[in-house]
């Protein structure tokens, strides 16, 4: 399991770096203000990140004792959906929302925070399958 381990791990840190780069280009450029689109891809590529990244700590990074495979679905997508709705709040606090559409853009966000998770979910089993033969 260790190649699996440096593999998402890796890819882990290029997701990291794009998305800091991502998110200083649409600070400099507005671009969450005049690309509608913009934030859902960011919240989309945040959600996959946190998914990944807790699949990663609980099933691969050795820190813990890995949970029941029937519960890989579970930490991928409720922790995207977690730091989504932290995330929402933070946004809301700030003021950084449009408060006459902020219904519909916090469902639409929380809606790809949750589709990145998905995402993390399916990449990390099948990255998992390659490596495990045997049930755990």
């Amino acid at each position: 399991m260790k190649k699996e381990r440096k593999e998402i791990l890796l890819l882990l840190a290029v997701l990291i770096y794009g998305i800091f780069a991502l998110h200083l280009l649409a600070t400099l450029f507005y671009f969450y203000w005049t690309l509608w689109w913009y934030d859902i891809m960011m919240h989309g590529l945040g959600g996959f990140f946190v998914g990944l990244s807790t699949l990663w700590f609980f099933y691969l990074s050795g820190y813990v004792q890995a949970p029941r495979n029937s519960l890989i679905f579970f930490y991928g997508i409720v922790s995207a959906l977690v730091v989504g709705v932290l995330w929402e709040v933070f946004e809301y606090i700030v003021g950084a929302t449009n408060r006459d559409e902020y219904m519909f853009d916090t469902f639409l966000d929380l809606l790809m925070d949750i589709a990145g998770g998905l995402g993390a979910y399916y990449y990390f089993l099948s990255k998992w399958k390659e490596y495990t033969h045997a049930p755990r």
